[in-house]
């Protein structure tokens, strides 16, 4: 389905305050939210270094935010781009934090744009993303995928046809929630969008196999070749004539 498918003194005074205003802006966020902040940095088996923030809220709440930087690209003083890969779904709250150390850690006040793209641990790089957190000067945070709220609503709540389904994932892109259920004498592909009216994209497919390939793919008007393919860690993978174009996890 198509609808499923980026030097004057002057000037140096101008620098300095450019540079200031951030690192303010940080301390005074940290003392708002009532934040306790320390940091680990470990070195993985890769080289990349995995960076852990452990926070304290003023409601005694905890969390750990656990994250790598996996790619970044400079252009001096115009842009700079980062990709990070996070150990888990985090809150809006909390990703600000990371942003904005982020953002103080790679010199982004020297850059007139910083543009961080984040990803959870299933994830393919290019191929969609979990969240942003630009700063075009100023932060701005879009979670494209399903929040932590959303997650928790999902995992909670019981389909009516799961007893005959084969399978249950997150489409981060839409965001939705993805089933392949058994009906009647054939196969129906539904997804259950997290926002909005939480309206449902239905989908007749057929099952085929293809050099021992699974595949799963619509019945009807199937003009780009799209198919799905679960994998061996349940995971369900879309491809077209093209070739892969996102992974959707398993969804418990």
């Amino acid at each position: 389905m198509n609808t499923l498918k980026k030097l004057s003194n002057s000037n140096t005074q101008a620098m300095g305050f450019k540079f200031f205003l951030p690192i303010a802006l940080v301390f005074i966020s940290y003392w708002i939210m009532g934040c306790t902040f320390s940091k680990e940095n470990t070195l993985k088996k890769d080289g990349n270094s995995e960076f852990k923030y452990g926070y304290e809220l003023e409601n005694g709440l905890k969390q750990d935010l656990i994250y790598e930087i996996i790619n970044s690209s400079r252009i001096p003083e115009i842009k700079m781009s980062i990709d990070v890969r996070l150990k888990q779904r985090v809150s809006q709250e909390a990703l600000e934090l990371i942003a904005r150390n982020l953002f103080l850690e790679n010199e982004g006040p020297s850059y007139d744009h910083v543009f961080i793209t984040y990803y959870l641990p299933d994830m393919v790089v290019g191929s969609g993303a979990w969240s942003t957190s630009h700063f075009n000067p100023t932060l701005e945070i879009n979670i494209l995928g399903l929040t932590v709220e959303e997650e928790q609503v999902h995992q909670k709540r019981k389909y009516k046809t799961e007893e005959r389904c084969i399978g249950k994932w997150v489409d981060e892109a839409l965001p939705a929630i993805v089933t392949i259920c058994h009906e009647n004498d054939g196969l129906r592909m539904d997804w259950k969008l997290t926002r909005g009216n939480g309206a449902i994209i239905k989908m007749e497919v057929i099952e085929n196999t293809v050099g021992g390939q699974v595949r799963f793919q619509e019945k009807k008007n199937n003009i780009n070749g799209e198919y799905y393919v679960i994998d061996s860690q349940d995971n369900l993978n879309l491809y077209d004539n093209d070739g892969f174009i996102r992974k959707a996890p398993s969804f418990q």
